[in-house]
């Protein structure tokens, strides 16, 4: 099983990746290769669906900021979309990531 689900929006090439927890962890090595592969083939938008996760940590926080490096680079758009209420919501913005990357508040 991929350790995450993508939908992709041919209409406006957006590429949605919902990472997928594997025991309480997240694969994020498979999921960055994964994002890698598919700017590679020209997929330059790309939404992160935090929906689903209690958590994040150090290492998913870094990533975030590279996979916006990499996208703006190549032209491209990111942007996170999390659930209003949720930790990992507080989180972002505790940690101001909000004012790097664009985040589109989901839920109630």
């Amino acid at each position: 099983m991929q350790p995450f689900s993508e939908t992709f929006d041919a209409t406006h090439n957006i590429l949605c990746v919902l990472p997928l927890p594997n025991e309480g962890r997240f694969d994020w090595s498979s999921i960055t290769d994964h994002i890698r592969a598919r700017v590679a083939e020209g997929i330059l938008n790309l939404e992160l669906d935090l929906g689903r996760m209690p958590h994040i940590d150090s290492v998913g926080l870094g990533l975030i900021v590279g996979y916006n490096l990499t996208l703006q680079r190549a032209g491209g758009t990111f942007r996170l979309l999390v659930e209003r209420q949720s930790p990992v919501h507080k989180i972002i913005q505790l940690m101001k990531m909000h004012l790097l990357v664009t985040v589109i508040e989901t839920g109630t």
